[in-house]
């Protein structure tokens, strides 16, 4: 006998206990199916909108570090690197170092690639007696900025003062009237006015600004200044112990001076703050979808061990039913020798068939329901669809669904094909 005909016979004959039997398997692998593809979905979903949270939060990041380097910029210099020998009781009290030191400092710092300093500007003022207008004014002789190796130029934080002029601060060219393009006569020096500083309310409204060496000329000091101005980086906010160190030894003959440290470290204190922030943002989400996750885990773990008992016993009685009321058949075909096991084969392997083919189609369901769950929720997209890989997950669930149906068949097909066939075809 053609075993294969056979069980495909036997399966068309008994049509509708092999459709119930299908239905049975399907609900349990629709069941399964289900709750496995809303988890892995919900994951990658999971996975999307971290990866999402994070990139705003970096952007977010990069943009605070941008506006407060800008802010920090507009500020302007907020470290001052002074001669060793400068006493600081006398620079607080004269505003300007009487110590000097050579300019070739601040190009030994700024080819040594210093990292916790930028926009180097070398500097020396002096407070003098200007002789043609009789008043004291500081001179402070300044040069474009010095770029540090290896970040290139950077656009200047103070305006270089171009040969043959002079900038004039608010308190002396109101005072005395004078306008830009004038010509002014200061130690015996000629110069034009490029430009007129509004007030500022500080030692800049008594100071005029010139070229560094017209400076150093004027003043007899060639080749040397008394401080080296230097704006913080953002890994040294509020931190003048660190910028101290490193100059330290690339200039071990200087001192650092940090101003506005209280405003450095309140900026370094807000940008920490809303990093902060950022960071909690994503471990919010991340700790709301595990709580979801969770909820649908313990859902799935006591849902499905019920949907898999109810319809094993289900296709245990159905098999039992269909059994039973072969009984005569079976008789029939063991009188003609085909063995018990050749009997057993043909409704267990019926069964399996039964148990495979429903769950073919309740795996298909239940993905289906799956992602109408998703979609109601919101949390369906494209991307978590097309990265969802379900073959593996899919082929594990029919394989055990055919295995099962195939246990849960087995003691009524056990149980119907042991019985003596003489006894049943005596009693037909």
């Amino acid at each position: 006998m053609n075993t294969l005909r056979m069980i495909r016979k036997e399966m068309v004959h008994s049509a509708a206990n092999t459709a119930l039997g299908v239905i049975a398997v399907l609900a349990a692998s629709a069941c399964v199916t289900a709750s496995l593809t809303t988890i892995e979905l919900h994951d990658r979903r999971t996975e999307e909108i971290v990866d999402r949270k994070k990139s705003e939060t970096e952007a977010r990041v990069a943009k605070l570090k941008d506006d407060y380097r800008k802010i920090m910029k507009s500020l302007g210099f907020n470290v001052l690197i002074l001669p060793e020998e400068q006493n600081l009781a006398d620079f607080y009290s004269d505003n300007f170092a009487v110590k000097d030191m050579p300019e070739e400092y601040v190009h030994r710092l700024a080819e040594s690639g210093i990292v916790t300093v930028r926009h180097l500007l070398p500097s020396l003022q002096m407070k003098v007696d200007w002789p043609e207008q009789k008043r004291k004014i500081i001179i402070m002789g300044i040069q474009r900025e010095v770029p540090i190796a290896e970040r290139g130029k950077m656009s200047d934080i103070l305006e270089a003062v171009e040969p043959g002029t002079v900038v004039v601060g608010y308190e002396i060219h109101s005072g005395l009237n004078l306008e830009a393009g004038q010509a002014v006569t200061i130690l015996g020096r000629d110069f034009e006015i490029a430009r007129l500083h509004d007030e500022r309310g500080t030692k800049d409204d008594i100071t005029i600004f010139m070229n560094l060496k017209e400076t150093q000329e004027i003043l007899g000091k060639p080749g040397r200044i008394n401080g080296i101005h230097a704006l913080e980086c953002n890994c040294a906010w509020a931190d003048i112990g660190k910028v101290r160190s490193e100059i330290g030894k690339i200039l071990p003959g200087t001192k650092i001076i940090e101003f506005d440290a209280g405003k450095a470290l309140a900026r370094a204190e807000a940008r920490r703050r809303a990093a902060e922030e950022a960071r909690q943002a994503v471990e919010a989400v991340v700790h709301q979808r595990n709580e979801l996750r969770a909820e649908r885990e313990a859902f799935a773990a006591r849902l499905i061990p019920v949907v898999v008992l109810i319809s094993g016993l289900w296709l245990a009685l159905l098999t039992f039913s269909n059994v039973k009321d072969r009984q005569y058949e079976i008789a029939l075909l063991r009188s003609l020798g085909l063995s018990a096991w050749g009997v057993m084969k043909i409704f267990l392997s019926k069964a399996v068939l039964v148990g495979a083919l429903g769950a073919v189609i309740g795996a298909f369901v239940g993905i289906v329901g799956g992602l109408v769950g998703l979609i109601q929720e919101g949390s369906f997209s494209t991307t978590v669809f097309t990265s969802f890989v379900h073959g593996s997950e899919i082929s594990i669930v029919v394989a055990v669904a055919a295995v099962l149906a195939g246990v849960a068949a087995w003691p009524p097909v056990l149980y119907g094909c042991q019985r003596d066939p003489a006894v049943i075809l005596a009693q037909e």
